[in-house]
C-alpha cells in the first residue's frame, strides 16, 4: 500500500462502535399449506420469466449484464417472499445502464422516497436526457439544487454538483472512480458500481447528534437545511490511502476548521478558568466551512438578508470510515482550491487491518450557521470583520444564540476608526433580547436606526448581558472588535480591536431607499459578513 499524508493533519482518534436499532416488521398469519404452495410456484416461475421476457428488453450495459440479471432475480425473489410473509417490498427502480438509448425529449420519471416528513424535498428525481445520459436531481429544504449526472458541457466524468442561492455559487465534485459504471436506484439512494470501487449518493435529512464532551452531554444539529452524502465503498485493500476528486467551484471560499485543542479536539477552555467553553461535534474537527466569496456590499434588498444571512453556503463535514465488522475511524479531508482537488485520506494501517468492504462517507450539509459553539460570560463584546461599500439605514441585526440561564444581549453598528478606537453609531444600540435554551436566530431591531455611508467601514457587533452561547466558524485571520465592558444601557463610544479567527453567525439588515433626514445618498443592502 502506498501511504500518503495530506495537509492539514490532525490527531489520530480512537475508533468506536455505534449500536444499531433493528426494526422488525410484523408478519401476517398465513395458512402453512397455501403459503408453501404459492411460494414454491412463484420462486420457480420468476427467474424463468425474468430471463426470457424482461431482460432482453432492458439496457444493462456490457459489463453489468450478468450482475444486473442476478441482482434483478434476487431482488424479485426477495420481494415476492416478503409479500407472502407479510413484509414490505421495495417499490423503487432497479439496475439501470449508464448508456441509455437516445431520447428526443427530457422525461421526468422514477420519483423515489424521500426522508419522512419533508414532502418533495430531499427526494431524487431521475431524468433521461436527449443525449442518452441520465441526470438525478433533488432540492434541499430551502429549494437549492443538487444533481448527479454522467457528464455535462464541462465534464465527461460522473459528477455531483451542489448549488446555492439560485445557482449563484456551486461546488462540483467529479467522481472518476464511477466512470462507465452501472447504476442502481433504490430507496432514494443512487449506487454506482465502477471499475475500481463503488459510490453511493443519497440525501441527508437534518440530524441531531448527541455527544459527551468534557464530561457533559451536548446536542448538535447538522444538515439543518438538508444535505447530500456520497459514500466511497472499497471491496479490498486499496493501492493507496488517499482518494482524489477533481472539483470545480464558483463564488466560494473554503475555510478549514481545526481542532479546538490538540489534546481534546472537540472542546477547549479559552479563558483558562477550568471550565470548558468551546465545543463542536467530532464531525466538525478537520471539516470545511464554505462561504460566499462575493464582494461586500453587493446585496441590495432587505429580502436578501433573509436569503443570504451570514453568507455561508455549505459545511463539508469530516468523513467517517467504517468496515464490515463495525470498526470506525475518522478520515481526513483537504480542499486544494488552487489545484482544484478534494482529497480524502484514511489511515493506511487501519485500512490494512480492516474487514472489507470499507465505507468512507463525506457529507455536505446545507446550513447558514457556524458549527463551533462558544459560551461567553456577561460583558463580552465581539464583531465580525468590517464591511464597506453599502449605504442606507440599518434596521436590524440578527444573531444565532442560546442561553441556559435566559441571558440577555443586544447589538449595534460601530464605525471603523482604522485601528483607532471604533465609534458606536447608536448610544443605545438595538432592543434587548432574551435568549432561550434553544439555539436560534434572534432579530434585534433598532428604535433609532443608524445611517451608514458607502465610503466608510463598519462592524456588526453583539454585546452579551449574561451567559450566552454563540455559534461561529473559523476563517482567515482578520481584525474585529473584541472587548469587554460592564453591560449597561449605553454602549461605549470606543472599543478595542483584536486580530481573531471566528466569524460569528451574525449579520445586519440595511433597508433599501430609507435614510436619515439630510443624508444625500442612495442605494442600500443586506450585509452578510
Amino acid at each position: 500500500m502506498q501511504i500518503q499524508d495530506i495537509h492539514p493533519p490532525h490527531e489520530e482518534e480512537k475508533s468506536f462502535q455505534e449500536e444499531t436499532a433493528v426494526v422488525m416488521s410484523s408478519e401476517k398469519k398465513w395458512s402453512k399449506g397455501l403459503h408453501f404452495s404459492l411460494r414454491a410456484a412463484v420462486l420457480m416461475t420468476v427467474p424463468i420469466f425474468l430471463f426470457f421476457c424482461i431482460l432482453p428488453f432492458t439496457a444493462w450495459g456490457e459489463e453489468g449484464f450478468l450482475q444486473g440479471a442476478v441482482d434483478r432475480v434476487e431482488e424479485t425473489i426477495t420481494d415476492v417472499t416478503n409479500l407472502l410473509s407479510g413484509k414490505e417490498t421495495s417499490t423503487d427502480d432497479n439496475f439501470e445502464s449508464l448508456n441509455l438509448e437516445n431520447n428526443s425529449q427530457s422525461v421526468a420519471s422514477d420519483i423515489l422516497t424521500a426522508p419522512a416528513g419533508f414532502g418533495d424535498k430531499l427526494k431524487f428525481e431521475k431524468k433521461n436526457l436527449s443525449n442518452g445520459k441520465e441526470k438525478f436531481a433533488m432540492k434541499s429544504l430551502k429549494g437549492e439544487n443538487v444533481e448527479f449526472s454522467d457528464s455535462d458541457e464541462t465534464s465527461t466524468e460522473p459528477y455531483l454538483k451542489i448549488n446555492k442561492w439560485g445557482d449563484e455559487v456551486s461546488l462540483k465534485i467529479k467522481i472518476p472512480h464511477a466512470a462507465n459504471g452501472n447504476k442502481k436506484l433504490k430507496n432514494n439512494r443512487l449506487e454506482i458500481k465502477g471499475n475500481k470501487l463503488q459510490v453511493e449518493v443519497y440525501s441527508k435529512a437534518p440530524e441531531e447528534i448527541i455527544e459527551e464532551i468534557a464530561g457533559e452531554m451536548h446536542a448538535f444539529t447538522i444538515n439543518d437545511e438538508g444535505g447530500v452524502e456520497f459514500d466511497i465503498i472499497l471491496d479490498s485493500v486499496p493501492v493507496g490511502n488517499v482518494f482524489e476528486f477533481p472539483i470545480e467551484t464558483e463564488g466560494l471560499n473554503f475555510y478549514y476548521q481545526p481542532p479546538l485543542d490538540p489534546e481534546h479536539p472537540t472542546w477547549s477552555d479559552a479563558d483558562n478558568d477550568g471550565v470548558a467553553d468551546r465545543f463542536c461535534p467530532e464531525s466538525v474537527v478537520g471539516s470545511y466551512a464554505v462561504y460566499y466569496a462575493a464582494e461586500q456590499g453587493t446585496i441590495k434588498t432587505e429580502e436578501d438578508a433573509e436569503k443570504y444571512r451570514t453568507g455561508k453556503a455549505f459545511h463539508v463535514y469530516r468523513p467517517k470510515v467504517s468496515d464490515a465488522a463495525g470498526n470506525e475511524i475518522w478520515g481526513e479531508l483537504y480542499f486544494d482550491e488552487v489545484g482544484s482537488i478534494m482529497k480524502v485520506s484514511v489511515d493506511a494501517v487501519w485500512l490494512s487491518a480492516a474487514t472489507y468492504p470499507v465505507r468512507i462517507d463525506p457529507n455536505i450539509g446545507f446550513t447558514n450557521v457556524g458549527q463551533y459553539f462558544a459560551t461567553y460570560s456577561s460583558g463580552y463584546i465581539q464583531s465580525n470583520p468590517s464591511f464597506t461599500g453599502v449605504a442606507g439605514v440599518v434596521s436590524s441585526i440578527s444573531a444565532y444564540v442560546s442561553s441556559s440561564s435566559s441571558g440577555v444581549s443586544k447589538c449595534n453598528i460601530y464605525k471603523d476608526g482604522v485601528l483607532n478606537p471604533p465609534i458606536s453609531m447608536s448610544s443605545s444600540g438595538t432592543e434587548e433580547k432574551t435568549a432561550t435554551s434553544t439555539l436560534q436566530w434572534l432579530q434585534y431591531n433598532f428604535s433609532s436606526p443608524p445611517t451608514i455611508l458607502p465610503t466608510d467601514n463598519y462592524f456588526t457587533t453583539l454585546w452579551l448581558g449574561g451567559s450566552i452561547q454563540v455559534s461561529y466558524d473559523n476563517m482567515a485571520s482578520h481584525w474585529a472588535i473584541w472587548d469587554s465592558a460592564s453591560y449597561t444601557s449605553t454602549w461605549s463610544s470606543s472599543l478595542d480591536y483584536e486580530e481573531v479567527l471566528p466569524i460569528f453567525s451574525l449579520y445586519a439588515t440595511v433597508e433599501s431607499g430609507r435614510f436619515s433626514p439630510g443624508v444625500g445618498v442612495s442605494g442600500g443592502g443586506a450585509l452578510f459578513f
